[in-house]
């Protein structure tokens, strides 16, 4: 099963092997802008998702669905998407601070306070933070100085690592290509 969000609507799921989308996730599109960003949690049945609030002056929502069910539970209200991370925690960006939290997957509740993991957490708007966790316990994310990945510094660096020179003025370059 593949999951995926669209603009403007419900999460959706078809078979790997191909076929017609169905949605998985109650959509109120007088609430919600989309819900997207979905990710599936260990057990393959279940799996966390981002709505986007259309009126997100207080944080948008993070929810735990099920492909069993269109019901969904509120994990967690935040501007930016979480993400499951092994054994029993998610992560998610708050104010540029990568944070963990343990996940009870009885309940979908979120236990203990979270904790600190990283500062300085990019994010690329639309609840797209810039962190990224395997289901081995790897973990990535892009720091930066301004909050916002969208402004980087292109740069020229030779085959060891060294920084040779800057590459014209910071912008909002995406996926460049040499």
């Amino acid at each position: 099963v593949i999951l995926f969000g669209q603009g403007g609507g419900p999460v959706m799921r078809v078979a790997a092997t191909g076929g017609e989308p169905v949605p998985v996730t109650e959509f109120d599109k007088s609430k919600y802008g989309s819900h997207a960003l979905p990710s599936f949690l260990p057990d393959g049945k279940h799996f966390l998702y981002f709505a986007n609030l259309k009126s997100s002056s207080t944080g948008n929502e993070v929810f735990a669905g099920s492909l069993d069910s269109k019901q969904s539970k509120l994990v967690l209200k935040n501007q930016t998407w979480a993400q499951f991370y092994p054994p029993d925690h998610i992560l998610f960006v708050r104010d540029g601070t990568l944070l963990a939290q343990k996940l009870d997957p009885g309940s979908m509740e979120l236990r203990r306070e979270p904790v600190r993991v990283a500062e300085n957490v990019g994010w690329a708007g639309f609840g797209a933070a810039a962190f990224s966790s395997s289901s081995n316990g790897i973990l990535a994310y892009r720091a930066t100085t301004g909050g916002n990945i969208l402004t980087s510094q292109l740069a020229w660096y030779n085959r060891e690592g060294k920084k040779l020179s800057d590459v014209g003025t910071p912008g909002p370059y995406i996926q460049a290509v040499l």
